[in-house]
């Protein structure tokens, strides 16, 4: 895990402002790992446990006692933990009594123990017990469980099991019907079942075509193409209460086959968040997937001079993840060279690292030196740090 890059984001926009939490080499551990629905904490190295049995024991038992804490963030944090333990393949049965009752604590923690519980039943095969869950009266367990199959649809798990029991919560519009939609949607693109998710898309339930949107956007990270959907997906472009999300989606498959052109209009959209969709995506496609985006990063650039701190900090996040694989940035130099005099300290630190890896990969030593000895403090410490990197990566 990078220390220079952020590994936990926490934005809040307000005024222009955007408040970011670095916490470095802190294990991020995220129960809701495919829509980040449960939310993400900072816990022990569970994985590491997982390896030795006693060892693993003794945190089980600590996690069932903070269950019963009086301290409702120790709660739901333990029930995170556990959650993330049983995603992972550890096994929680001695748990499990004391997550179903907390199934009756508030939706903090109740949801996060039901989806705890989907995650251990599911591995063992107990969809019995999952479709309770699913369709029980506690709202927040039903949210939880909800929750928890689309994790496990995303992860690749068959879920056929349920798959009724979703479309009937879809076809009755219940309360959890986003949720539902975007497990059937994992399960329908893992099968490659295009006409079912045609179907979802034309819902007249802007919540069912939001939950099946939230799980199309994770098929390029699993090397699917949604090529078939794209007739639909632009068809949609027209409905408001979706576009971005729509946008996203259709960023991506246009960014997988280098359709830039298409991208481009999106770019120059007076629309703050088409172009915040469209900036995250790049920025996904460039860091997780390594795509050769340079077609688009002219029209990038022009955002590092945006009025909003937000878009700015996303198009210099995209810079430093296409820099940061070595390719080619020549498109953005001029703005990132500007921006590091941006009063916002997370844009500057951003294309500085940008600027240093590209001066680095391409034998700019000269450029790479005027950022050693720049007059801003966080300049410099950031392109040293991005040299330990780059030494790093290149074996030195």
């Amino acid at each position: 895990m990078r220390k220079f890059k952020n590994v936990r984001r926490n934005k809040i926009i307000d005024n222009k402002t955007v408040k970011r939490t670095f916490l470095g080499d802190a294990r991020k551990i995220v129960v809701g790992v495919g829509l980040g629905l449960v939310g993400p904490v900072v816990a022990p190295s569970i994985t590491a446990a997982q390896e030795t049995g006693d060892e693993n024991r003794t945190l089980i038992h600590g996690l069932v006692k903070d269950l019963k804490d009086k301290d409702q963030n120790k709660r739901w944090r333990a029930a995170a933990y556990l959650g993330q333990a049983a995603f992972r393949g550890t096994d929680i049965s001695s748990a499990v009594p004391a997550l179903k009752e907390a199934l009756k604590d508030d939706m903090a923690v109740a949801w996060r123990a039901s989806a705890a519980l989907v995650f251990h039943y599911s591995k063992n095969g107990n969809w019995t017990e999952v479709k309770k869950l699913l369709k029980s009266k506690n709202t927040h367990a039903m949210y939880g469980a909800s929750s928890g199959i689309a994790d496990i649809a995303n992860k690749g798990m068959d879920i056929s099991q349920v798959v009724p029991d979703l479309i009937s919560i879809v076809n009755q519009g219940r309360s959890n019907s986003k949720l539902a939609a975007s497990a059937l949607t994992f399960h329908y693109v893992n099968n490659r079942q295009w006409s079912e998710v045609d179907k979802l898309l034309k819902e007249e339930s802007k919540e069912i075509k939001k939950g099946a949107l939230d799980a199309l956007k994770e098929a390029p990270l699993k090397g699917v193409d949604v090529k078939p959907l794209v007739p639909t997906l632009e068809g949609l472009l027209n409905d408001r209460s979706v576009r971005d999300k729509v946008v996203s989606v259709l960023t991506f498959h246009y960014a997988l086959h280098q359709q830039y052109d298409k991208i481009d209009g999106w770019m120059n959209s007076k629309n703050m968040w088409i172009k915040k969709s469209v900036l995250n995506i790049l920025e996904t496609a460039a860091s997780e997937l390594g795509l050769k985006i340079t077609g688009i990063l002219p029209s990038v650039a022009k955002v590092l001079g945006d009025e909003k701190i937000v878009l700015r900090l996303n198009a210099a996040e995209v810079f430093f993840n296409v820099a940061e694989k070595g390719r080619d940035i020549s498109a953005g130099i001029l703005a990132l060279e500007k921006a590091l005099d941006d009063e916002n300290g997370y844009v500057k630190s951003l294309s500085a690292g940008a600027l240093s890896y590209h001066y680095l990969y391409t034998g700019n030593y000269e450029g790479f030196r005027k950022l050693l000895f720049h007059k801003d403090d966080m300049v410099r410490e950031t392109a040293i740090r991005t040299s330990e990197r780059y030494g790093e990566k290149m074996g030195q």
